[in-house]
């Protein structure tokens, strides 16, 4: 008689067969005494299925069609998805890709380039894993620290510089007050495979004698902040860089280096020609070069980007030979009238740069984001300028400019008007306005900017398609919408707003302020406030109306009007204008709703159970 083996016995036959003679050894076992114990073993024998199952696991998961990829190609995929998913704290981004299963694991675990970008954050037995699992491979350090992560920088520290051998980039950054001064002594060692470093500090370290022991034949990219004792000078190591930045923060400290005198530092941007990214913020030389300094060609500069006083910069720029079609980012030291010629100053020294038919497009926006004393606020002052190709306006912007000052409100409207003065039309198309202030209600009294200084601002700009304003700012573009351009032959001429007189006539030849604008966004305004008008105290809602009445006789109406945030403004009022603004739109965090129309979040839904569900 043949007896049946294994193979022969169905797998829901000899599994159960299997369980069933388990189970009997825990047969008589259960007592009240005994609960707990049994409960154990049954948690033991409910663990030891689960380890058998694990085999079976890996053979259906190996016959899977992923599992079908050559090793090398799953790690590659492995690999992009480290570019995307990263590990941040309470979330292990891509490290989740081990736990699916052996066969992922274990391909992951061989492939040190996985392991190679350690970040500090989430501790020195992390770091110690990933470099284990990295052996050789050239690493990538990112350490972020404040005052609330200096324990164990030390440790962090000497890790990096046991490694250096073997580094690929270094991303150092300090918020707080610490600065890792036995960190930058230790960078004495040759860097042979460093491509980027990266040292964004508060306070100032100085690097050593002969950095990288004069040897980072790989370095590429650079970027410092605060970082005193850099090599400008010969002997050159630091050759064919890609992008170069480097700041000083006027707090830094209270000692200061030495600064490079310009001649040092165009030498050694020339060991750089193929350098396409170029900041100097804080660290243009002030003194002039020798009469003998040529100007240093880099023919690939996509980005230069300048910060400090004036004519350092201009200076600077002087000296630079780049392509027409780089981005300039200019940050200008300013602190008060003594700059007042600094906008046409720039637009003179970069007319070359920006010229081009049709010129231009600029998006001009000022903030004024704090009360520093009772007549001063802080404001922001931000260009950003770009070329058309033919017809096509390019996304890359030509230039962009910035102020960033103290200023009371005289000083605030006579720079603005200066600004616009000094950018003629034919140089660029002022398109976009932006008016942004986030002060207090309580702390704009008096207003920033009356319709007078307004008119004098924009009076000369024809070109201004679109203006976005904020609270009082909004307010006054909203009242000067009617007034009249300045007559440039008869200044004294009024162009103050004439539209309640009963004389007004649309065939008169005098031109609107603006008269080419076709969208308005405001936001947080008040209708409700009180302009006096000839003689005549009215809110601003009826003002406004009357101008863009006024504005669509004379033929240049507004297109769209956009309100944000103006609770003041009601249905009704916005129903009458339908038929003076072609479009008309209301976005409130929690719009009113028209009395009748019922609740658009629908009434049928019981609030506590909705309340819930949330």
């Amino acid at each position: 008689m043949q007896v049946a083996s294994d193979n022969d016995v169905p797998p829901e036959v000899f599994w159960s067969t299997a369980a069933l003679s388990r189970l009997a050894f825990l047969d008589g076992v259960y007592h009240r005494d005994t609960a707990e114990s049994t409960r154990q073993k049954a948690d033991e024998e409910f663990e030891a299925v689960h380890l058998a199952l694990y085999p079976y696991k890996t053979l259906r998961n190996a016959i899977a069609p992923v599992s079908r990829l050559p090793p090398e190609i799953l790690a590659r995929i492995f690999f992009l998805v480290t570019l995307e998913d990263k590990p941040q704290k309470r979330r292990p981004g891509w490290v989740r890709l081990t736990w699916v299963c052996c066969h992922w694991r274990t391909i992951a675990l061989e492939c040190a380039a996985l392991w190679c970008r350690i970040d500090f954050q989430f501790g020195k037995k992390w770091a110690d894993e990933f470099l284990a699992r990295a052996k050789s491979s050239p690493i990538t350090f990112m350490h972020h620290f404040s005052t609330h992560s200096f324990y164990g920088l030390p440790d962090y520290n000497t890790l990096i510089l046991q490694h250096l051998s073997h580094t690929k980039e270094i991303e150092l950054r300090s918020y707080q007050d610490y600065s890792p001064h036995d960190f930058f002594a230790g960078l004495s060692t040759p860097a042979p495979l460093l491509e980027k470093i990266s040292f964004v500090l508060d306070r100032r370290v100085t690097f050593p004698a002969q950095v990288f022991n004069n040897s980072a034949p790989r370095l590429r990219h650079i970027k410092l902040r605060n970082v005193a004792g850099f090599p400008w000078a010969p002997p050159y190591f630091l050759t064919n860089l890609v992008s170069f930045s480097f700041e000083v923060t006027p707090d830094s400290n209270t000692g200061r280096d030495p600064a490079p005198t310009l001649d040092i530092v165009l030498a050694f941007l020339g060991q750089s020609p193929a350098l396409q990214v170029l900041s100097l913020v804080g660290s243009i030389p002030p003194s002039p070069p020798d009469a003998a300094t040529g100007p240093v060609t880099l023919p690939h500069l996509a980005k230069l980007t300048l910060g400090g006083v004036l004519p350092h910069m201009l200076r600077m720029m002087k000296y630079l030979a780049f392509p027409p079609s780089a981005t300039v980012e200019l940050a200008l030291a300013h602190s008060g009238p003594d700059g007042d010629d600094a906008f046409a100053s720039v637009f003179t020294a970069l007319s070359s740069h920006l010229g081009g038919r049709p010129p231009p497009e600029c998006h001009v926006e000022f903030l004024c984001d704090d009360r520093r004393e009772a007549e001063y606020v802080h404001g922001e002052f931000h260009i950003r300028m770009r070329r058309f190709a033919g017809d096509t306006l390019l996304d890359t912007p030509a230039l962009i400019m910035s102020f960033n000052t103290d200023w009371n409100r005289t000083e605030q409207n006579d720079l603005m008007q200066k600004f616009f003065q000094s950018l003629p039309p034919e140089l660029c198309m002022v398109r976009q306005l932006a008016m942004k202030t986030e002060l207090h209600a309580e702390r704009r009294e008096p207003a920033l900017m009356s319709t007078g200084d307004w008119v004098h601002m924009v009076h000369n700009r024809q070109d201004v398609r679109e203006i976005y304003a904020e609270m009082d700012i909004g307010a006054t573009v909203c009242a000067a919408s009617g007034m009249y351009n300045i007559n440039e032959s008869n200044p004294q001429e009024d162009y103050r707003d004439p539209m309640l007189a009963e004389d007004f006539s649309p065939d008169s030849d005098r031109v609107f302020l603006l008269p080419k604008l076709q969208a308005l966004i405001l936001y947080e305004v008040d209708f409700d406030e009180i302009h006096h008008l000839q003689e005549e105290n009215v809110p601003l809602s009826t003002l406004f109306s009357s101008c863009l009445k006024a504005r669509k006789a004379k033929g240049c109406p507004l297109d769209s009007l956009e309100l944000k945030e103006c609770m003041s403004a009601s249905w009704d009022w916005l129903d009458n204008l339908a038929g003076i603004v072609r479009s008309v739109e209301r976005k409130d965090y929690d719009p009113q709703s028209r009395e009748g129309d019922g609740d658009e979040s629908g009434s049928d839904v019981d609030e506590d159970e909705d309340e819930g569900e949330v």
